[in-house]
């Protein structure tokens, strides 16, 4: 396999292929969940994959650049995607 850009190991472009089908899983694997639980009705009706993947990332940066209690964000994150009432 020959790679468009000579300064790149072929490999690269395995791994960048491999990378959108992991992510493409990961929000049809999120999607089954919202679904799941907006039937049940325990999430919002209004959730959406994009907002876990912020919750998701929200705690990993405050983590990452020690910005705070983690679990306070998690908390917080998630009491907004519990369904009213």
């Amino acid at each position: 396999m020959s790679s468009t850009n000579s300064s790149q190991p072929p490999g690269d472009e395995i791994w960048r292929h491999l990378a959108g089908g992991r992510e493409a899983l990961r929000r049809a694997w999120g999607a089954q969940l919202l679904a799941r639980g907006k039937e049940e009705g325990t999430v919002r009706t209004d959730a959406e994959v994009g907002d876990v993947v912020m919750i998701v990332c929200g705690p990993a940066a405050v983590i990452r650049h020690d910005a705070g209690d983690w679990r306070r964000c998690v908390r917080n994150a998630c009491a907004g995607l519990r369904a009213p009432g």
